[in-house]
């Protein structure tokens, strides 16, 4: 019965973030071609802009967060090679990580879309290749002669010395305890 509960809030809070998306593309695009008055106004439009360009970084974010979930989805875990890939798919999503301005709900929330987007047998492989991906960034985050090593069998390089994995702890405490039924 938890699990059902966890899973309707889920299913809520990914309704809730599509009808965000849906209202941030309208919002993107209200002013698109409608001529502006040429008398004087006492309203000034200086904060209508500043939410735009607010809504506008807040999609591309979500945009790019979509991207590093693809980049996880896509993964053959199990496979020749596929834990070199895991370490190319986490320190891109590090990179993301590291220069991300959405909130931990956010990032909770677009997760929660994506994998309840995917089919079933497809989230069971995805809850697969989220722990693959979690495990090299935990790996990378540690530090020193081993994450360099890491790095070099994988053939990345990467312009980031330390590792912080903490803007990730939203995404993990979302897809890591969902049920993949």
């Amino acid at each position: 019965m938890a699990n059902f509960s966890r899973v309707i809030k889920n299913h809520c809070n990914s309704m809730a973030l599509i009808a965000l998306l849906g209202l941030l593309l309208i919002a993107s695009f209200a002013g698109c071609g409608t001529p502006q008055s040429s008398g004087s106004s006492d309203i000034s439009t200086d904060n209508s802009s500043s939410v735009d360009a607010d809504l506008q970084d807040d999609a591309k974010a979500l945009a790019a967060f979509e991207e590093q979930l693809k980049n996880i989805a896509a993964l053959e875990v199990g496979t020749a090679g596929s834990s070199l890939k895991a370490v190319k798919v986490a320190v891109g999503l590090l990179d993301w990580a590291a220069q991300t301005s959405l909130s931990a709900e956010q990032i909770s929330d677009a997760a929660n879309v994506f994998y309840y987007s995917l089919t079933q047998q497809n989230r069971t492989i995805f809850s697969e290749q989220v722990l693959s991906v979690k495990n090299c960034t935990e790996q990378l985050a540690v530090g020193g002669e081993q994450a360099k090593e890491l790095l070099d069998t994988a053939g990345v390089t990467s312009t980031q010395k330390n590792f912080d994995t903490s803007p990730l702890n939203p995404l993990w405490e979302a897809l890591i305890h969902l049920p993949s039924e």
